[in-house]
């Protein structure tokens, strides 16, 4: 895990040096995005974007295509997720471009529950609660930044 950090915070003008021989770790990066944990998929992209010069435009483009199929498939949500909310705060151009299909996803798979009388909607809650208590806190660090 520390590597990750490590390659996010690199100065774009070394990493671009290592960028020659080290495709091999643009795919470990890219499947942590996919299928790695929270933290892992955060700090994949970041440095996905520093090793380009463009900010990571044309590599986080070809993983964000993936990232919202994976959200039909429903698998490595956590991952996936938070990976698109990295993506969209690093590489805002990209994420413009699908940005409706994810918006339709979250209210329609994860805000919005049906509400059936066997009680399934409490259930679907249930195993939501978490994502929506990190998307809260998501908001509430963004806000502080940007008073700051």
């Amino acid at each position: 895990m520390n590597i990750i950090v490590i390659l996010a915070r690199f100065s774009p003008s070394l990493l671009e040096q290592l960028a020659v021989s080290s495709s091999s770790i643009d795919l470990i990066l890219e499947r942590l995005c996919l299928e790695g944990n929270r933290r892992q998929a955060k700090y994949a992209v970041h440095a996905l974007a520093a090793r380009t010069r463009d900010d990571g435009l044309k590599s986080l483009s070809v993983l964000y295509k993936s990232l919202v199929d994976m959200l039909e498939e429903k698998t490595h949500l956590p991952a996936v997720l938070q990976s698109l909310g990295c993506i969209a705060q690093t590489a805002m151009p990209v994420f413009e471009t699908r940005e409706t299909e994810i918006e339709e996803f979250i209210k329609s798979e994860i805000l919005i529950c049906s509400n059936d009388a066997d009680g399934s909607a409490k259930e679907c809650w249930d195993d939501k609660r978490v994502f929506v208590m990190e998307f809260r806190k998501c908001i509430s660090k963004e806000s502080k930044k940007t008073i700051l």
